[in-house]
């Protein structure tokens, strides 16, 4: 009984050291190819990052400071931001800021034809003449970044949620950044990161380390983070 165990045994390793891969038409083993950090082209990494970014209908985002604020709507600093996009003119945020010395809370809306904000001190929606272009334009900006960046190198790999990402490393010109509408100030020397999914390159995480707009401290950092792309996002006026 042993020695046919041992009989069984044997002939399961031959079976499995003949298995796995795929047989080409003569049998033989054909290894997946694993592509390497050296065979990235970050040009051609970017470019379909801006191309498949530019299918995206809607996603959500995050975003945060370090050594600063952006200055937003009536002289309010934001510190941090989450909110979703639906299309180019739909934009919903939910910011935590200072105004002067006090710590506040705000939403904004922006849709096609009108907007919206809500009061941190009352709570109320009012309308308000903001738009994306001077605001801030996650959908577009992402987008321009990717064809704006020159001479961007592979910093390495990463993973995010689960997700092989590639990160690239360049410096971009401020006035390059439409993230952050009409208000930034061109001439500035900004170090962009960015994380992009190595098999569908969608724009994961963005750092920007610079001056963008007046006021920036030089080691300001802003960080962005995309996700939950095309989920079921409806932005509508305030009821």
């Amino acid at each position: 009984m042993r020695l046919l165990v041992l009989l069984v045994a044997a002939l399961a390793l031959a079976a499995g050291a003949c298995g796995g891969g795929d047989d080409d038409d003569d049998g033989a083993v054909t290894p997946t190819a694993t592509p390497t950090v050296e065979a990235i082209d970050p040009a051609e990494l970017l470019e379909r990052a801006a191309a498949r970014m530019e299918t995206v209908e809607a996603f959500r985002f995050e975003l945060d400071h370090e050594n600063g604020t952006s200055e937003i709507v009536r002289g309010i600093e934001m510190e941090r931001a989450e909110g979703a996009v639906a299309g180019p003119e739909r934009l919903e945020v939910e910011i935590e800021g200072r105004f002067l010395s006090l710590n506040v809370k705000l939403g904004v809306i922006i849709l096609p034809d009108e907007s919206f904000l809500r009061s941190p001190i009352t709570g109320n929606w009012d309308r308000e003449d903001v738009n994306i272009d001077s605001f801030f334009d996650p959908a577009n900006g992402v987008t321009a970044l990717m064809r704006s960046v020159e001479g961007a190198v592979v910093e390495g790999t990463d993973r995010i949620d689960g997700v092989d990402v590639v990160v690239l490393e360049a410096s971009i010109d401020s006035g390059e950044l439409t993230l952050f509408g009409d208000s930034t100030i061109p001439g500035r020397s900004v170090t962009a990161k960015l994380w992009i999914g190595s098999e569908d390159p969608l724009v994961y995480r963005i750092e920007l380390t610079g001056p963008v707009l007046a006021g920036d401290d030089d080691e300001i950092k802003r960080r962005i983070e995309l996700f939950d792309f095309d989920g079921e996002i409806v932005i509508e006026a305030p009821s």
